[in-house]
């Protein structure tokens, strides 16, 4: 099966070799060197010397670590989205008690920086900005490097990023750019199994940490840190997860990360013509192009369900839509290790698949 969905992604013959190993001391020398491999790793990636955390969890568990260590009940949020997981996203600060404001902007669309500046002029004592860096319910990637100027400009308020979709496929600096915490997860762009969210921590949401009245246990920073020191974690490791992460994380170094951000823009842009080449439209903005999927609208009278129906039979399976997108996009998946081969495959089965419920 040719699996073009946005995560979890086919997994390398290395790394799904890796996985198959036997399982190993979770707090032994193997394992720790295994860990520190992957931060290490994580933090050029992220653009930070600072904490890096490994949670058994998916990307959100990571998302919901930052919330539950840095806002506390009663204090000001301001959620952009753009998208389902942007709401996501400032839903979940709701849910632990954030007086959460949103500044949302049409499915498809970015978030507009000018926009966020002017609705940080309107507001005071802003505790937090929350965002999604790559809306892969939409296929649109944000301005993260000028949000982030404008949030510095307007306010004192930490900028917390669910990088989930984004990291490992395109560039990102949490240091320069004052970007104070983001989680990502393994099966995504760094080309691992489901299991690990991978959360990155810099110093003023340490800050935030230390005045934080919101209880937490599992997801606790300072156990995190602690076990770090040893390149441990506070609980049993997901260990198959750490083998082929591990293994990724060597792959990826031996590419080189200027190039893998070059190969998934390149691969990206061959998406992108071949869909244009069958006739269909991008249902995202020209400036917002995601590098990690690629959002197709459907023709009149097509529901996207039923081209994921019949391409599945054809050997391919593509992104589902749900919610107010529900049958009206199509969702092709070109994060970690994808080639055009892959993709001419896929949009050749797409292009059979529309012409037969052309004839119907």
């Amino acid at each position: 099966m040719n699996l073009r969905i946005p995560g979890p992604t086919p997994l390398p013959d290395e790394i799904l070799a890796a996985h198959g190993r036997q399982i190993i001391d979770h707090r032994g020398t193997e394992s720790q060197a295994m860990i520190k491999t992957i931060t290490s790793l994580i933090k050029r990636m992220a653009g930070t010397p600072g904490d890096v955390f490994l949670m058994t969890s998916s990307g959100w568990g990571g998302v919901e670590s930052i919330l539950v260590n840095t806002i506390s009940p009663g204090e000001q949020v301001l959620a952009l989205t753009a998208g389902h997981f942007g709401d996501v996203f400032g839903k979940m600060a709701s849910t632990f008690g954030a007086n959460v404001t949103y500044l949302q902007f049409p499915d498809g669309h970015t978030i507009d920086p000018d926009a966020v500046s002017a609705k940080l002029r309107t507001m005071h004592d802003v505790k937090a900005v929350v965002m999604t860096h790559n809306e892969s319910f939409t296929g649109a990637i944000n301005p993260l490097q000028a949000i982030a100027s404008s949030v510095r400009a307007n306010s004192d308020a930490l900028l917390f990023v669910d990088s989930v979709s984004a990291l490992g496929a395109v560039e990102t600096n949490m240091g320069e750019w004052g970007v104070d915490a983001l989680s990502t997860a393994s099966q995504k762009a760094l080309m691992g199994a489901p299991g690990l969210a991978l959360v990155a921590v810099g110093e003023r949401a340490w800050a935030a940490h230390t005045k934080c009245k919101n209880p937490r246990y599992y997801w606790d920073w300072n156990t995190y840190r602690d076990n770090m020191k040893m390149y441990t974690t506070p609980s049993t490791t997901a260990l198959t997860v750490i083998y082929g992460l591990a293994r990724a994380a060597e792959l990826i170094e031996h590419e080189g990360l200027p190039s893998v951000y070059a190969r998934h823009e390149r691969v990206a842009a061959f998406t992108r013509q071949r869909v244009r080449a069958l006739g269909l439209e991008l249902f995202a903005r020209p400036n917002g192009y995601s590098p990690t999927l690629t959002a197709v609208s459907m023709p009149d009278g097509v529901n996207s369900d039923d081209v994921r129906t019949l391409a599945r039979a054809g050997g391919v399976e593509f992104g589902s839509s749900w919610g107010r997108l529900q049958g009206k996009i199509l969702r092709i998946g070109h994060m970690g290790q994808t080639s055009e081969a892959d993709i001419d495959d896929a949009i050749e089965v797409l292009g059979d698949v529309l012409q037969q419920l052309k004839l119907r």
